[in-house]
């Protein structure tokens, strides 16, 4: 599980799988991979937004001047996409303009400095960073371009939900077994809802059985009754008793 204000390097196949080439890649900025700093994970889609550093100061001080004399000129407040910080004493650059989303899948590792996990914890830093991305999310969400390289936010969102390696990893975390049914199921169950689907809410629908629509429902059952299945080969085969090195299935499926 990610945890919030803290950064976090990316695996490349994600950039190469991904295809859409105005990323911000995970090339080396002066010998080192690019970290990303983890903000929040979205409820609407259950994707976690990232936000690209760098530590090319000089570059983004300017940009963050002409965007801030703009707003001044044309008493406007456009979102200034660039944001300058200080983490552990060194400065860096967030790049607002440059987010996307994500799945836990692609995080490579966490971004350790001197032993120490590299991290915000300026409370009122926070706050104002995540305040800045709800807004550059909002119009990154309308395919408003925010960068010379605009991203199509939508086409990232709709490769994670139906990436069966993203897939597969949420369903091994609770040690289910992915198979074809499983992972088209997922596909189809979250193109249906834009959204990608963790094992507990699926699980709270199948036991509730309240659902948004007929395919809904075809999806879920489909689902739950596949793990279901393959907890009762877990007890058969091990008549019962407790499965050492394999982690409680607290899933009611």
């Amino acid at each position: 599980m990610l945890e919030n204000n803290s950064f976090y390097f990316l695996k490349d196949e994600f950039f190469d799988a991904v295809g859409e080439t105005t990323l911000m890649d995970n090339t080396k900025e002066n010998g080192n991979q690019r970290p990303h700093y983890f903000v929040f994970k979205e409820n609407k889609t259950n994707l976690s937004w990232v936000i690209p550093i760098s530590k090319q100061i000089k570059k983004y001080k300017n940009i963050i001047e002409k965007q801030t004399n703009k707003n001044i000129a044309e008493q406007k407040n456009y979102l200034i996409t660039v944001q300058l910080i200080k983490v552990q004493n060194v400065n860096s650059a967030l790049l607002y303009q440059d987010m996307f989303p994500i799945t836990d899948y692609y995080i490579k590792k966490q971004y350790i400095r001197g032993s120490q996990p590299y991290s915000i914890y300026d409370p009122s830093l926070i706050n104002e960073i995540k305040k800045k991305s709800i807004r550059t999310i909002q119009l990154l969400n309308k395919s408003i371009c925010l960068s010379p390289f605009p991203k199509n936010i939508n086409k990232i969102k709709n490769f994670l939900f139906t990436d069966e390696k993203s897939i597969s990893y949420v369903i091994e975390q609770e040690n289910f077994k992915p198979n074809t049914k499983l992972i088209n199921s997922f596909k189809d169950l979250n193109i249906l809802n834009k959204k990608f689907h963790s094992l507990k809410e699926i699980n709270q629908k199948y036991i509730s059985r309240n659902f948004k629509s007929s395919n809904e429902k075809k999806l879920i059952d489909t689902i739950g009754n596949e793990f279901s299945k393959q907890k009762e080969l877990l007890c058969v085969n091990n008549k019962n008793q407790n499965l050492p090195g394999i982690k409680d299935i607290t899933l009611d499926l």
